[in-house]
């Protein structure tokens, strides 16, 4: 299976599994947005500050309204030092749960996720790169934010084998949302 089929297999599951688990209880809550991207870890030693987009989809659970299972799938893109085009490229899907404390318009949030990405090397035009490469592996990722009615700063720390970092995104919430 190529990494791109398997890509699309991980998303799909990725977006209906909270679904199979809470389907009765209230709607859906989608989340998009994105911002900026710090490398860390291995990565952080050749990469330098990108950017990140996101999309995903969410239940609140019905005993605990504010308790929410998600599901997201993200890109993130990081350019290389140099001029020659070299970057990494990271798409990646993952299943967590988001806690919110507190009610009303204004609450600080914690959350976790766990799931699966691509660490996707585009040699660009240097002469020194070894071609293009690309690794698929498990991800954990955890982190926090400030949600204003429906517009939240979100950040994380996504930790994979070689491959961490942290994304600080600004998004919007659309759906019910139960205050």
């Amino acid at each position: 299976m190529t990494s791109s089929r398997l890509s699309i297999v991980g998303l799909a599951l990725a977006l209906t599994a909270p679904v199979a688990v809470c389907a009765a209880q209230s709607q859906f809550v989608y989340h998009v947005g994105g911002g900026g991207t710090m490398p860390s870890g291995d990565l952080g030693t050749y990469a330098n500050t990108g950017w990140n987009g996101f999309a995903g989809i969410g239940k609140a659970m019905a005993s605990n309204p504010n308790l929410f299972l998600q599901a997201t799938a993200f890109y993130a893109h990081v350019s290389h030092d140099g001029t020659s085009g070299e970057a990494t490229n990271i798409p990646g899907v993952g299943v967590g749960a988001l806690y919110r404390l507190g009610t009303g318009n204004v609450h600080p949030y914690v959350s976790g996720q766990v799931g699966f990405l691509q660490h996707r090397y585009d040699a660009g035009t240097s002469e020194y790169a070894y071609g293009s490469e690309s690794e698929t592996k498990g991800f954990l990722g955890v982190g926090g934010g400030l949600a204003v009615n429906r517009v939240f700063v979100d950040v994380r720390y996504v930790a994979a084998s070689g491959t961490s970092f942290i994304p600080i995104s600004i998004g919007v919430t659309l759906g019910g949302l139960k205050k």
